[in-house]
């Protein structure tokens, strides 16, 4: 599990970007990579706690995740221009705190298998996704409950958007992709 939460008063966001730590012999270079978690993401504190995938312009990291995603109110996820990718065997939920609309970049569900699925808790905002690029639905399905989601880019749909006690929608608004 990764949690990022900050209670100081002052936001140091997360910044998931290659870099160099120590001096001289010693140093150790990280170099760009994506984040890959296999287990469960909670981004939440009082000091809107960053989460951010790699530097504007220079490196954009892709996420990878196994588990579950929290992003709690006031807490902010820069996807950057990535790919939010929920991948493995287990089932994900993902719970978005406040009032506030999540943006995501592009989002993907491929799951290990065709029975397991993504799934919106019904908190948070009633439009609980906008994702400004596009939404690939590989493997296993995405279940929105009764939140809506907005896609800004193109919708690839090779599984199941939604179950058979869905109310939420999905709307294709444009502008990006």
């Amino acid at each position: 599990n990764i949690t990022r939460s900050s209670t100081s008063s002052t936001n140091r966001p997360l910044v998931v970007s290659g870099g160099s730590s120590g001096t001289g012999t010693e140093e150790a270079v990280m170099e760009d990579q994506d984040l890959y978690v296999r287990n469960n993401l909670t981004i939440s504190g009082s000091n809107s706690p960053t989460l951010r995938m790699g530097t504007s312009g220079v490196f954009v990291a892709d996420l990878f995740l196994e588990g579950n995603l929290n992003i709690g109110n006031g807490a902010v996820y820069d996807s950057n221009g990535n790919t939010t990718r929920f991948v493995g065997s287990s089932n994900s939920f993902l719970t978005f705190g406040g009032s506030t609309t999540v943006p995501f970049s592009n989002v993907e569900v491929n799951k290990d298998f065709d029975s397991r699925f993504v799934s919106i808790q019904q908190t948070g905002p009633t439009i609980a996704m906008d994702i400004l690029g596009s939404l690939f639905l590989e493997k296993g399905y995405f279940d929105n409950n009764n939140r809506n989601v907005e896609v800004r880019g193109n919708v690839t749909n090779r599984t199941q958007f939604g179950d058979d006690h869905s109310t939420g929608w999905i709307r294709l608004s444009g502008t990006s992709g």
